[in-house]
């Protein structure tokens, strides 16, 4: 039988030392939260998420922070036209070196999403709904080999904080953005 939570947030939050985690019989079509359910599995070096159904799903909050031994987390398949929070959700993921997101039209909050990514060398981000985004605090902060990020499609007229928002990232050479990307509200803007 298969396990149909609500929420698996937390759920291995923590697991250290676990090198493999099973989910086939994880019935995600119900679960709306998945706050910080990855986070701190520094051994994991491999982990199928593939298989999650991330429909309901509005909370991502940190969901694969600090799992500093992935080198590929293949959520291309996630379905977040539901995910408002994105924050830290990335975060220290050290060895990323792929990453392909889906179409996420509600994203507000997203501060800190890729701090740390130290690995990616390049990022497409299109897909993302940024209208209802506030803060871009940290975003892409210390992403110390990206050389391209493509943010067109972005609407950005709501931003108000772009603080450390491209910090360290020393290598950045391309950022494509298209026509709704605005600065006008941008009050605190320290990169």
């Amino acid at each position: 039988d298969k396990i149909r939570p609500v929420s698996t947030a937390r759920w291995f939050n923590g697991f250290e030392n676990a090198t493999s985690i099973n989910l086939k019989n994880l019935d995600t079509s119900r679960d709306t939260n998945m706050n910080k359910m990855f986070s701190y599995c520094k051994g994991l070096t491999k982990l199928d998420v593939s298989g999650l159904d991330t429909s309901q799903v509005t909370d991502m909050d940190a969901m694969f922070a600090v799992c500093i031994n992935l080198t590929n987390i293949p959520v291309s398949n996630f379905n977040t036209s539901k995910v408002k929070d994105m924050h830290s959700m990335f975060d220290s993921c050290f060895k990323l070196q792929s990453l392909d997101l889906m179409y996420a039209p509600n994203i507000d909050t997203c501060i800190n999403t890729f701090l740390d990514c130290t690995s990616l060398t390049s990022l497409d981000l299109s897909g993302l709904g940024m209208s209802k985004a506030t803060s871009f605090n940290g975003m892409f902060g210390r992403m110390s080999n990206i050389t391209s990020i493509n943010l067109s499609g972005w609407s950005t007229s709501n931003v108000t904080d772009t603080t450390n928002m491209f910090t360290e990232c020393r290598k950045l050479k391309t950022i494509y953005v298209s026509e709704g990307w605005s600065v006008a509200k941008v009050k605190s803007d320290t990169y």
